[in-house]
């Protein structure tokens, strides 16, 4: 992914293939942002990461944000089951 030169990454349901921890680790050691608007941790309803991000490139600026369906709520709870810390999805806005 860094050598595509990604500037944010969606979360969804296949990122949490491995569980959040092991996302977070990925992200952190690639250096890429994470984006997710409606994933947010269960005991505090706080996102899991941030929800946008304006990204400046040489000749115009982009406003980016991370939404997953919530039919991928039960697949993201399971891939997740061994994290300390569980997740929700929110509804998305339709």
């Amino acid at each position: 992914m860094s050598l595509m030169s990604y500037a944010a990454l969606n979360i969804s349901n296949l990122e949490f293939s491995f569980g959040l921890d092991f996302l977070r680790d990925t992200t952190q050691k690639f250096q890429i942002p994470t984006l997710s608007a409606n994933i947010v941790y269960e005991d505090t309803n706080e996102p899991v990461t941030e929800a946008a991000r304006i990204i400046s490139f040489d000749t115009f600026t982009v406003g980016i944000t991370g939404v997953v369906g919530k039919k991928y709520e039960k697949i993201i709870l399971q891939s997740n089951a061994e994290n300390a810390r569980p997740v929700n999805v929110l509804d998305e806005m339709t």
